[in-house]
């Protein structure tokens, strides 16, 4: 007597076994994957926005901005906006200018500060706020904004005042 083999069972339940574990390590690679090319595009925009702000900073307190003039006319139309009158020497006048209005509407000073929502103070050096401007982010959204920080130093009207610079943006969205 001879016994019959049972491989065509055998076979495709091996095949079956093997191609869930197989899908089971896909999805799991490509789960991981996703998460990581996630977090290296937030690194790559963060620091992206701590670059413009080291650009945007510097330009604020030591330059006059383009054209030299640019408080005359509209802050948004501003080529680059600048506050200074000379090196690290604030004018009252850009400064007023600046500050003025809903700068958090303005899509053309949005651009200037990089396409960043942003936030600026300038405070005495005993800590008084002397101006503010833009939109802070919500305590709502602390844990979904990303933020880079700048404090910069200068003159205003014979004092020494420190501006507090804040560009930020909410996570997974790109300027």
């Amino acid at each position: 007597m001879t016994k019959k083999a049972k491989h065509g069972q055998f076979f495709s339940t091996e095949i079956i076994l093997t191609f869930s574990v197989f899908v089971a390590a896909l999805m799991i690679f490509l789960l991981v994957w996703n998460n990581l090319l996630y977090s290296y595009d937030e690194e790559q925009m963060d620091q992206r926005m701590q670059m413009t702000l080291a650009g945007l900073s510097d330009s604020l307190v030591l330059t006059q901005g383009d054209p030299a003039n640019w408080e005359q006319g509209a802050a948004g139309m501003a080529n680059s906006i600048g506050l200074a009158t000379s090196r690290n020497v604030l004018s009252q006048a850009k400064i007023d200018r600046l500050f003025m209005g809903g700068a958090c509407e303005d899509a053309n000073l949005r651009a200037k500060m990089g396409g960043y929502s942003f936030f600026i103070v300038i405070r005495s050096a005993n800590g008084t706020v002397m101006n503010s401007m833009g939109c802070r982010p919500s305590a709502l959204l602390n844990s979904t904004v990303s933020t880079a920080t700048a404090n910069r130093v200068g003159i205003l009207n014979g004092q020494v005042v420190n501006m507090n610079v804040v560009l930020w943006r909410i996570r997974g969205q790109g300027i």
